[in-house]
């Protein structure tokens, strides 16, 4: 998560593990659209690293529809 609360993905193209997670977000993102053919990363596959709407960063990239939404963190009660 960047300093706005914004979640960036970190993963990279190298990991198998990255490389699943990401397409089960896209499978699950109601706003997942494929982006043109010239910035096709995984050819034909269904993942954010596809994505019409995430925007490159030097450290991974950020959905631009801030999908999927960072869970809220709620305070533990102390006994």
């Amino acid at each position: 998560m960047d300093q706005n609360g914004t979640i960036v993905f970190r993963g990279n193209l190298e990991s198998d593990d990255d490389l699943a997670a990401a397409a089960h977000i896209a499978m699950a993102c109601p706003s997942y659209r494929t982006d043109e053919d010239d910035e096709d990363y995984l050819e034909r596959a269904t993942s954010c690293f596809n994505c019409r709407y995430r925007r490159w960063l030097s450290s991974g990239f950020l959905c631009m529809k801030g999908f999927p939404t960072a869970p809220s963190i709620q305070p533990t009660e102390r006994n």
